[in-house]
C-alpha cells in the first residue's frame, strides 16, 4: 500500500507540474500583454505626430516658392510688350488661348500635349522655376465694383506650372506684369494712387515703385526696368527695382524701349519711327530698318516688327516683318495689320485686327504662315 502511495504521489506531481507550468506562463503572457497593449497606447500617437510631421514638411516644401537665381526674368521683354500671352519655360509653351476665353493653357513647343490649366483669363504671363506668374481678368457679365467681384474677376496669380495651387497675390485690376528675380512689377492704383508696384512672389507687402504708369516689359536681367517716358520727354530711363533709384539712362526721343543683352531697342521717334538699337556699352547707335515700325518683338537673333510701310521710300504697304541680325536680310510674313507678335524658341504667333484667326510662322526659317481656329 506504501507503494501504491508512492505512486500516486509521484503520478499527481508527474501531471500536475506542467499545469502550474502552464499557469505560470499565462500569467507572464498576460503580463506582457498588459506592456504591449500599453506600448501600443503610447506607440500610436507617437506614430500620428511623427506621420504629422512628415505630412506638414512635405506640403511646406510642395507650397514653398523658391528662391530664383540673379538675372531671373519670368519672359522675354519682347514677349511682355505684346501682353505676355506666350511664354517659354524648360521646353514647355504656356499661353493665353484666344479660343477659351484667354483661358490659361499649356502645350509642347511642337503645338502637341495641349492642355487647360485653370479657368483664368490669363495676361503678361511669367515662368521661373515651379511657378506661373499672371495678370487675371475674368469676363463677367456683371461688375458690382465691390471688392468681392474685383477679387474674382482681377488680380495678380501664382500657381504651380500644372495650373494648380493658385494664390492671389493682388486684388485688383492689374497689367504690365513682369518678374526681376523674386518681385514681381506691375501697374495699379492702390489707396487712389495709380502707379508702378511691386510685390514678392511670395506675396505679402506692396510697395509703390514710381508713381507712373510705366512699361514694365523692359525688365533686365541686372535689375532694372528700362523704359521710355511716354509722360514728358520720351527719353530712356530705368529704375531700380530694389532700390527705387530713377535716373535719365539714354537721352534719345524713344519709343518702347527695351533691354536685350547689351543693348537697347527702340522705335525712334526722331527718324521716323525707324527700329533701333544702341550698344550700352560703346553708345553706339544702329539703325535696323527705316521702315514705319509700330510695334516688335526680339526674340535671339531675329526681330518680328509690324510696318506702316516705309516714309523715306514711300512704301504705304502694311505687313509683319522678320529681320534677321546676323544675316541683314529682312523678310515680309504677311501683309495686314497686327495686334501681337509671340515668340518661341520654335515658332511665332501673332495676330491680325478684325481676324479671328491666330498664325503662326517658324520663328528662324520660311515665310510660311499657318493658321489656328483652335487649340486642341
Amino acid at each position: 500500500r506504501f507503494m501504491d502511495v508512492l505512486y500516486s504521489v509521484n503520478s499527481y506531481s508527474k501531471f500536475t507540474r506542467p499545469f502550474r507550468q502552464i499557469l505560470i506562463e499565462k500569467k507572464a503572457f498576460l503580463t506582457d500583454n498588459k506592456s504591449m497593449k500599453k506600448a501600443v497606447k503610447i506607440l500610436i500617437p507617437i506614430l500620428i505626430l511623427v506621420s504629422l510631421i512628415v505630412f506638414l514638411v512635405v506640403y511646406n516644401l510642395n507650397m514653398r516658392v523658391a528662391s530664383n537665381p540673379d538675372g531671373t526674368i519670368g519672359n522675354t521683354p519682347g514677349n511682355l510688350l505684346n501682353g505676355g500671352l506666350f511664354c517659354e519655360l524648360d521646353g514647355v509653351i504656356y499661353f493665353s488661348n484666344p479660343y477659351d476665353k484667354n483661358n490659361l493653357y499649356s502645350m509642347n513647343l511642337d503645338m502637341t500635349n495641349v492642355r487647360k490649366l485653370n479657368n483664368d483669363s490669363a495676361f503678361y504671363i511669367n515662368a521661373a522655376g515651379n511657378h506661373l506668374y499672371y495678370a487675371k481678368k475674368n469676363q463677367s457679365e456683371s461688375d458690382n465694383g465691390s471688392v468681392i467681384e474685383r477679387a474674382l474677376r482681377y488680380g495678380i496669380i501664382r500657381c504651380k506650372t500644372n495650373g494648380l495651387d493658385a494664390k492671389t497675390l493682388v486684388s485688383n485690376f492689374c497689367t504690365d506684369l513682369s518678374l526681376s528675380k523674386d518681385t514681381l512689377i506691375y501697374n495699379t492704383t492702390e489707396n487712389s494712387i495709380m502707379g508702378t508696384y511691386t510685390v514678392p512672389t511670395t506675396g505679402g507687402k506692396k510697395t509703390l515703385l514710381i508713381n507712373e504708369d510705366i512699361n514694365n516689359a523692359g525688365v533686365s536681367t541686372d535689375g532694372y526696368i528700362v523704359y521710355s517716358n511716354t509722360l514728358t520727354d520720351h527719353f530712356i530711363y530705368r529704375i531700380g527695382v530694389n532700390d527705387q533709384i530713377r535716373s535719365l539712362y539714354v537721352n534719345v526721343n524713344a519709343y518702347n524701349a527695351l533691354p536685350i543683352d547689351n543693348f537697347i531697342y527702340y522705335i525712334d521717334l526722331d527718324n521716323k519711327y525707324a527700329l533701333t538699337r544702341i550698344n550700352t556699352s560703346t553708345l553706339v547707335t544702329e539703325v535696323l530698318t527705316t521702315d514705319h515700325v509700330i510695334n516688335y518683338n526680339v526674340y535671339d537673333n531675329v526681330i518680328y516688327y509690324a510696318s506702316e510701310g516705309n516714309d523715306v521710300t514711300g512704301d504705304t504697304t502694311h505687313a509683319l516683318k522678320r529681320y534677321t541680325m546676323l544675316s541683314g536680310t529682312t523678310d515680309t510674313i504677311m501683309e495686314g495689320d497686327f495686334t501681337s507678335i509671340s515668340c518661341t524658341s520654335k515658332y511665332t504667333f501673332f495676330q491680325a485686327f478684325n481676324d479671328a484667326a491666330m498664325y503662326f510662322v517658324d520663328t528662324y526659317n520660311g515665310v510660311t504662315v499657318y493658321s489656328i481656329y483652335s487649340f486642341n
